[in-house]
């Protein structure tokens, strides 16, 4: 028999936890009845749905100049415009981020947070490829994540 390498060994040690994890996790639900479906899911006894939420990250600061050449007043005018375009709503969170350029220079920029519940990938697409180009960016960062959530409307 082959002896292991230590990375053979190491790959060997975290497969075994993963295997022990997933058979604890497996008797912990059948312990305790049946795991809750989505649709079980409450807050205050409503019933809440399952669905995607995107979050789009956009900086302001114009690729080419690496400078901020519009107001964020107005990039956010012209993000919500496209946002009215392509989707039923959204929410503007203003924001600040920072990054490292390839000589280790740090850039600072006021940047733009939108949220979008209820979506398709193909709209915020759309919206993600026309504020690309209305504000000249290089990329938008997009987060896609499973989400339940409520219209919460009081009792």
């Amino acid at each position: 028999m082959n002896k292991l390498t230590k990375p053979q060994t190491a790959l060997l040690i975290l497969l075994s936890l993963d295997l022990l994890l997933s058979v604890c996790t497996l008797a912990r639900h059948s312990a305790s009845g049946k795991k809750k479906a989505d649709s079980e899911i409450t807050f205050l006894g409503k019933g809440m749905e399952k669905g995607v939420k995107h979050t789009l990250f956009i900086g302001t600061n114009d690729k080419d100049t690496g400078t901020q050449l519009i107001s964020p007043e107005e990039a956010k005018a012209k993000v919500n415009a496209i946002c009215a375009k392509y989707t039923d709503g959204w929410t503007a969170i203003d924001a600040l981020g920072g990054w490292k350029d390839e000589i280790g220079r740090i850039t600072d920029e006021t940047s733009l947070v939108y949220i979008f519940y209820g979506c398709t990938d193909e709209q915020i697409q759309a919206v993600a490829d026309e504020t690309r180009e209305v504000l000249n960016q290089s990329a938008i960062l997009i987060e896609k994540a499973p989400t339940t959530s409520i219209f919460y409307s009081g009792n």
